[in-house]
């Protein structure tokens, strides 16, 4: 990615993490679920943009942000981000996969229709419980993103205010609540949610962007109160430009 970005300051973040993951915590007002979530640009639908074409690894790789560009006193996670790890998360009710943009009809087109997949994954260098991290990741397909997924997404922060999630059959479940948070106007569609649990002060913050044959993520561990749509509005954007 360009440098366009100025690094932010060190987040402090504490509690239990039972979400996949991959700020400063100025308190925001929680956002009604009732809110309009998802943000379209229909002139955009035609497709025939460069940054709306199936890429290359090569050019999803160089629209990620640098470490330079990642959070003051961050540094790479020593185990990286895997484009092509298969989610195996679980929700009760089963719709609240909608809100990580995981429902089985969203795995099955993507294991379809997946053409390349690149990633990054930075953390905060001293730690922390949990360490604070980011995740920037680009994923091209052989056929345009469909605009329904990012609808259903959208349209299931009103069922999934509270509900429980495991990050496969095997693992713990936890209670969680999704709900919306702030997303630029780029690209096709964009949606952002935020999923976690007020109690123990943790959540992981995410901002989609679907655009023609691409789908980018941003997201970031944060306190739950935390604030953090204008940074991870601004590396969505900065990746989206850099793959014109």
């Amino acid at each position: 990615m360009t440098g366009r970005l100025a690094p932010f300051a060190t987040l402090a973040v504490t509690g239990a993490l039972a979400l996949s993951a991959c700020g400063d915590d100025a308190p925001v007002e929680p956002t009604e679920p009732t809110t309009v979530t998802v943000t379209n640009t229909p002139e955009a639908e035609a497709a025939d943009a460069p940054e709306q074409q199936e890429l290359t690894a090569k050019k999803l790789k160089a629209a990620l942000p640098t470490l330079e560009e990642a959070p003051a006193g961050f540094v790479k996670h020593p185990d990286g981000f895997d484009a092509a790890l298969k989610s195996k998360r679980t929700t009760d009710p089963e719709a609240c996969l909608a809100a990580y943009l995981d429902t089985p009809e969203i795995r099955e087109w993507e294991e379809k229709h997946g053409s390349e997949g690149e990633g990054v994954r930075y953390a905060q260098k001293n730690g922390g419980t949990p360490t604070p991290q980011l995740s920037v990741a680009i994923w091209t397909f052989d056929e345009p993103y469909p605009k329904r997924f990012f609808d259903e997404a959208g349209a299931s922060l009103a069922e999934c205010t509270t509900f429980t999630s495991a990050v496969d059959p095997d693992a713990n479940d936890v209670e969680q609540t999704a709900q919306h948070i702030g997303s630029p106007v780029v690209g096709d569609q964009t949606i952002g949610v935020r999923i976690g649990n007020e109690e123990t002060d943790i959540a992981v913050d995410y901002i989609w962007v679907r655009s023609g044959h691409n789908l980018i993520s941003a997201r970031m561990v944060t306190g739950f109160r935390a604030n953090n749509e204008e940074r991870l509005g601004a590396f969505v954007t900065d990746a989206l430009e850099d793959l014109k």
